[in-house]
């Protein structure tokens, strides 16, 4: 009898660890809306800054709410394109849309399709920087509303409130 105590208790105490883990604003519980906890560079027309690509990229939801990916080189200057491809998923696993991205002159891939309605969406971009290279994947949470700490939108804040 007394190992069943111990071990309930046991389970209790790792439970509501758990749950103050889950719940802690700065690992993601409710209450954090941001997905950085330090201060980014804003990209030459304001978006969100993509580094894990070669060569880097500005992610910006245009006046139309269509999705502008701009290649830039070391310096953060717009650069041309050179082959480059994307694709993006995102909104709800329920919903989900799917956008794929066209060259807009030598400087710009453009979404075929404006964003749905909302602000909030989880998206998965898909970019391959030239023909027969694998794609890099990138995650994360697009939010549209505007940063009450900076002249950004949340999903390109630099604020890193």
């Amino acid at each position: 009898m007394k190992n069943y105590h111990a071990l309930r208790i046991t389970t209790i105490w790792f439970a509501m660890i758990a749950i103050a883990f889950l719940a802690s604003p700065s690992l993601g519980g409710p209450g954090h809306h941001h997905d950085h906890d330090e201060p980014r560079e804003a990209g030459p027309n304001g978006g969100r800054m993509l580094e894990d690509v070669e060569p880097h990229l500005e992610f910006l939801v245009d006046a139309d709410r269509h999705i502008v990916l701009t290649p830039l080189n070391d310096e953060g200057g717009v650069t041309s394109l050179s082959g480059q491809t994307a694709s993006l998923t995102g909104g709800n696993r329920s919903a989900p849309f799917s956008m794929q991205f066209a060259p807009r002159g030598d400087q710009a891939l453009v979404s075929d399709i404006a964003l749905p309605e909302g602000n909030y969406f989880p998206v998965i971009l898909r970019v391959t920087a030239a023909e027969g290279q694998p794609a890099r994947i990138i995650r994360f949470n697009m939010d549209l509303s505007s940063c009450p700490s900076c002249e950004y939108p949340e999903y390109a804040c630099i604020c890193g409130h």
